[in-house]
C-alpha cells in the first residue's frame, strides 16, 4: 500500500510539474496581419527539457525561440524554467539574435549544473522589412519551406551550446535571409 501511495504521489507531482511547465509556453501565440504562428508541443515524458517562445519585440517584429535543455524529467524541467526566464529577460530590446544568445549564455554560464547545457535556435522576423535574422546555438538547424518554388532552405550558423563557456570564450554567428509571401519557418527539437 505504501508503494502504491508513493506511486500516486509521484504521479500527482509530475502532473503538477507538467502543468507548471506548460505555463512558460506562449498561450496564445501572438497575432498579426503579416505573419501567423503555430506550434505543436509533445514532450517525450510528462515533463522534459524542451520549450519555445514567441515574443513581439516591436510592432511587426517577432522573436521566435526553440530550445532543448539536457536531460529529461524534473531536473530538465527546472532548467527549462531558468532558461526560459533568462531568455525573456534578455530578448526585449535586442534586435540581434547573436547578442541575445551571448546575453543568455552569459547569464546561464556557471549557473547550470555540471554537464548541463541548452541548445537554442533563435530567429527574429521583421515583417516590416520581410527578412529573418537567426542564430543557432548547438541546436538542430531550422528550415525555410518555400512552397511556390518547392525549396527547402536550411538555416544554420556557427555557435556553441548555451551555458558551457564564459561570455569571453563563446561566439555566436548571425545570418539573415529575405522572406517572401508564403514562406514557412520550421523549428523543432530532437
Amino acid at each position: 500500500k505504501r508503494l502504491e501511495q508513493f506511486h500516486q504521489d509521484i504521479t500527482a507531482e509530475l502532473e503538477q510539474a507538467r502543468r507548471a511547465q506548460a505555463f512558460i509556453l506562449p498561450e496564445p501565440l501572438p497575432q498579426s496581419q503579416a505573419v501567423r504562428f503555430a506550434s505543436k508541443f509533445v514532450p517525450m515524458d510528462q515533463i522534459g527539457g524542451d520549450f519555445f517562445d514567441v515574443v513581439e519585440l516591436e510592432e511587426g517584429i517577432f522573436g521566435v525561440l526553440i530550445a532543448d535543455v539536457t536531460g529529461h524529467g524534473i531536473p530538465a524541467a527546472l532548467l527549462t524554467f531558468m532558461s526560459s526566464n533568462t531568455f525573456k529577460i534578455t530578448a526585449p530590446g535586442l534586435f540581434s539574435t547573436a547578442n541575445v544568445m551571448r546575453s543568455t549564455n552569459g547569464m546561464l554560464y556557471e549557473k547550470m549544473p555540471d554537464s548541463a547545457f541548452v541548445s537554442m535556435f533563435y530567429a527574429i522576423y521583421n515583417a516590416n522589412e520581410q527578412h529573418l535574422t537567426y542564430t543557432q546555438a548547438g541546436h538542430p538547424q531550422g528550415f525555410i519551406i518555400r512552397p511556390h518554388t518547392k525549396k527547402l532552405i536550411p538555416l544554420s550558423t556557427e555557435g556553441l551550446l548555451i551555458g558551457i563557456l564564459s561570455r569571453e570564450n563563446v561566439h555566436f554567428e548571425e545570418n539573415r535571409i529575405p522572406l517572401i509571401a508564403g514562406d514557412k519557418l520550421l523549428l523543432y527539437t530532437d
